[in-house]
């Protein structure tokens, strides 16, 4: 019944503050700007939005052919809150402004559809996985493929290290979760221990502490990994 609409709840009494209505599909993927002055989504209908949530207005509208030509799947905003990064089915990212929805760069090389993209918090860089089994890394300085890592089927997540800028961790339908070096693809670590794809997983750091990833397989489990 909801597919197509967002709904904004105050927490813990579950209030419904919003309900956003515009899309015209179901939609994959809602995130609040880290300003917390926009809320933004993407949806199946190939659309982006962002989204006043004090009002429940569209601000922004981003669709059509210098947008993507099929369902948007992945989405990350960068921590100054200025500038989106969007992955679709149509095999490339997008970079947009948040204020104007311009689109900014294309980001091609992908040869199946993107489904996870993340900003590095520390480097001029950004992150793309797809379902080709590879996590392409670019430079946001000329939108140029920068390093490619390779994983052995579908690549369905990735996160950048917090404060280790140069690590970003990957998890794919092969089973396993890596971290690479971004600048030079190499893969320092490989974890295993799922008998199915990789669903999702979590990234836990902390001054003094060793990471910690949290993952949830297809095999009706989840492990716990750590970096030494």
């Amino acid at each position: 019944l909801h597919a197509c609409t967002l709904w904004m709840y105050k927490l813990p009494e579950g209030t419904c503050m919003q309900v956003f209505s515009g899309h015209s599909d179901s939609i994959n993927k809602c995130m609040f700007t880290p300003n917390g002055q926009n809320a933004v989504s993407i949806a199946e209908d190939g659309a982006c939005i962002v989204w006043n949530p004090k009002t429940a207005e569209a601000r922004v509208r981003v669709q059509g052919p210098a947008f993507h030509t099929a369902a948007v799947n992945a989405l990350a905003i960068r921590n100054e809150s200025d500038v989106l990064l969007t992955g679709g089915g149509d095999q490339v990212a997008k970079l947009v402004q948040v204020e104007t929805g311009r689109v900014l760069g294309t980001l091609s090389g992908h040869k199946d559809a993107v489904e996870d993209v993340g900003f590095s918090c520390g480097l001029p860089l950004c992150a793309t996985a797809s379902m080709d089994n590879t996590v392409r890394i670019f430079d946001l300085n000329n939108h140029r493929q920068h390093t490619l890592m390779q994983h052995d089927d579908c690549v369905v997540k990735l996160a950048w290290h917090p404060t280790e800028p140069p690590l970003i961790y990957s998890g794919s339908v092969d089973g396993t979760v890596r971290v690479w070096d971004a600048r030079s693809g190499q893969c320092g670590r490989t974890w295993r221990g799922h008998m199915a794809g990789v669903l999702d997983f979590a990234l836990a750091t902390g001054s003094g502490h060793p990471d910690v990833v949290i993952t949830a397989g297809d095999d009706n489990v989840s492990l716990v990994f750590m970096r030494e």
